[in-house]
C-alpha cells in the first residue's frame, strides 16, 4: 500500500513538472533574437556581428560562422557599446580601436577564439545581467567572407527540454491514477 502512495505521489511530482518544463519551452521560444549577417572581412578588420545585447540569466548566445580563405578571430565581449571612445565611428574603420580595448580592459573578453576550420559553432550561457557584442576580427592579409548567424535564446528553449517534459507527463499521469481514483472515490463517499 505503501508503494502505491510513493508511486503516486511521485507521478503528481512528475506530472506537473513535466507539465511545467513543457509550457516553459514554448514560451521562451517567443523570446528569440536571430542575427545573419553576410560578407568579406579585409586585411586587419573588424567587425561587430551582433549590435549590443543584453543577456540576462539563463540565456544562450549561440554562434555560427561560416568563412572561406584566411583565418579568424572571434570575440565575445562585455561591454555596452561598439565605439570605444566618443571620437570613433567604428571598428571596422580603426583597426587599432580594438586592440587598445582589449589591452585595457582583458577582463571584458567573455570568449576569444581563432576560427581554424571553415566552420564554427559555440554557445555562452549567461550567469548574470551584462551587455555584450559579438566581434570578428582578421588578422591575415587574405581577404575572408563570412557568413555569421547568432542567436540568443532562453535555457529552457531547447528540444533536450521539450523531450524531457514529453517523457515526464505522461508517465506522471499513469503513475499518478491511483491517486486520482482513490480521491474520485473518497468524493463520492462524501457526497452519499
Amino acid at each position: 500500500m505503501n508503494l502505491w502512495k510513493t508511486a503516486s505521489k511521485g507521478g503528481i511530482v512528475l506530472l506537473y513538472v513535466g507539465l511545467l518544463l513543457l509550457l516553459v519551452s514554448f514560451i521562451s521560444q517567443l523570446r528569440i533574437q536571430r542575427s545573419i549577417e553576410s560578407g568579406p572581412l579585409f586585411e586587419g578588420e573588424y567587425k561587430a556581428e551582433m549590435r549590443p545585447c543584453e543577456l540576462w540569466p539563463f540565456q544562450e548566445l549561440k554562434m555560427n560562422v561560416t568563412k572561406i580563405g584566411g583565418s579568424l578571430t572571434v570575440y565575445l565581449l562585455e561591454t555596452d557599446t561598439v565605439f570605444p571612445s566618443s571620437n570613433e565611428t567604428s571598428w571596422a574603420s580603426n583597426s587599432t580601436a580594438l586592440q587598445e580595448f582589449l589591452e585595457e580592459n582583458p577582463e571584458k573578453i567573455l570568449l576569444e577564439d581563432q576560427i581554424g576550420d571553415e566552420n564554427y559553432t559555440q554557445s555562452y550561457f549567461s550567469t548574470r545581467f551584462m551587455s555584450t557584442v559579438v566581434v570578428l576580427y582578421n588578422p591575415d592579409s587574405e581577404t575572408v567572407h563570412v557568413l555569421y548567424e547568432g542567436t540568443l535564446r532562453f535555457f529552457g528553449s531547447t528540444d533536450e527540454t521539450r523531450n524531457i517534459a514529453v517523457c515526464a507527463t505522461p508517465l506522471g499521469a499513469v503513475l499518478s491514477v491511483p491517486w486520482w481514483t482513490d480521491q474520485w472515490k473518497q468524493r463520492k463517499n462524501k457526497l452519499e
